[in-house]
């Protein structure tokens, strides 16, 4: 759902929250109907040893939470300079479940740290990563998504596409010096690596046939392949690949250190998204293309 200011504030309690600062609406599958978007779900990413018991949050009062606009589809501004994404929604829902009122605040990337840790935000929903660095001083909630490396091919040429060969001898490109291009590198050493300077470059290649597949993020391909000339030509081939060695940990929210009170609770309002649907309904809204 899109909203219209920098900083949005939501009040769960008045039960209207779902309008508040509504203007319009968006779209991201423009071109999938929707029983193909209901083809695909959300793995389960949590434990299910995990209990779903409410911690208190009577000495909250009020959630800040901060992220950028330039994530999509996390968070990013529309054709008419709106703020929309999942990220967005995810805190919308995070502040019913909690019954918090909350406030959003779009700020420059690199600041974010030093905010959660001077306390002038409590939660950070903008993917910031599980460095040794950051544990340090942040504490990070269960992973509620992650972002696989998948395969792309011409459909005219899937058929003759072996994944559990190995890809061996099928010229696959990637982005050089990048983790997707170390994986084919490390993991498929039967496969003919071809390496290009740019995603586009590497997708040009792929449409003209001049290699067989693709290598890369299925956030990146999900949207490529969901316009032209992607849309017309080439699908996922395979599953995904999520070596956290290579594709990292995960998404989750980012909670300075001594808000344990606060990493509870958001982490009791993510289970409940999970158990309830809530999760896979934001998957199924902002990913028309499956990425698993």
């Amino acid at each position: 759902m899109p909203v219209k200011h920098l900083v949005l504030w939501f009040k769960p309690s008045l039960i209207l929250y779902a309008a508040l600062l509504l203007v319009c609406s968006f779209m991201y599958a423009k071109n999938i109907s929707a029983q193909q978007r209901l083809t695909h779900t959300l793995p389960n990413f949590f434990d299910p040893r995990l209990a779903a018991d409410k911690p208190d949050t009577e000495n909250l009062t009020g959630l800040r939470f901060v992220m950028t606009d330039d994530f999509p589809p996390f968070s990013y501004r529309d054709g008419k300079e709106l703020i929309s994404g999942y990220h967005v929604d995810m805190a919308r829902k995070i502040c019913e479940i909690l019954e918090q009122a909350c406030t959003l605040k779009l700020v420059v990337w690199d600041d974010i740290p030093a905010m959660l840790i001077q306390k002038r935000a409590d939660i950070s929903l903008a993917g910031l990563k599980r460095s040794s660095e950051l544990r340090d001083t942040l504490d990070f909630s269960h992973v509620y998504m992650r972002i696989p490396g998948r395969f792309v091919a011409r459909r005219d040429k899937v058929d003759s596409l072996y994944p559990e060969t190995g890809f061996a001898a099928t010229r696959i490109g990637t982005v050089g010096n990048s983790a997707h291009a170390a994986f084919i590198k490390n993991h498929l050493p039967d496969s003919l690596a071809v390496e290009f300077a740019k995603p586009r470059l590497m997708r040009e290649a792929l449409v003209d046939g001049k290699i067989d597949a693709i290598f890369g993020s299925a956030l990146n391909l999900s949207f490529w392949l969901n316009e032209e000339p992607g849309i017309g030509c080439c699908q996922f081939v395979g599953g995904p690949y999520l070596e956290s060695r290579y594709f990292g940990h995960g998404l989750s929210a980012a909670i300075s250190k001594d808000r344990q009170d606060i990493l509870q609770a958001v982490n009791y309002a993510l289970l409940r998204m999970h158990q309830t649907g809530a999760l896979t309904e934001l998957y199924l809204r902002y990913f028309p293309i499956g990425l698993f």
